[in-house]
């Protein structure tokens, strides 16, 4: 079998086991070039964002202030 038929084969498996609990196949189980494209930016952007943003918290309030600052920004998530 080649790697078309075995994916036809798995999905087609999946979509009758997902009408035996009840739920219809909904979702695109494949990924295009801008999926491929947002997931990557968004990761990038927050290794970014992340890596500049301690430059000024260090500046502007030191070690303390930054830890301080995490544990603030750790509780919204809560």
């Amino acid at each position: 079998m080649s790697n078309d038929q075995d994916e036809a084969r798995i999905l087609a498996e999946d979509t009758a086991t997902l009408h035996k609990m009840g739920y219809a196949q909904e979702l695109s189980r494949r990924m295009h070039g801008f999926s491929n494209f947002a997931i990557a930016f968004s990761i990038i952007c927050i290794l970014a964002g992340g890596i500049t943003s301690f430059q000024a918290a260090f500046s502007a309030a030191g070690p303390g202030g930054v830890f301080v600052g995490w544990i603030v920004g750790r509780s919204f998530r809560w």
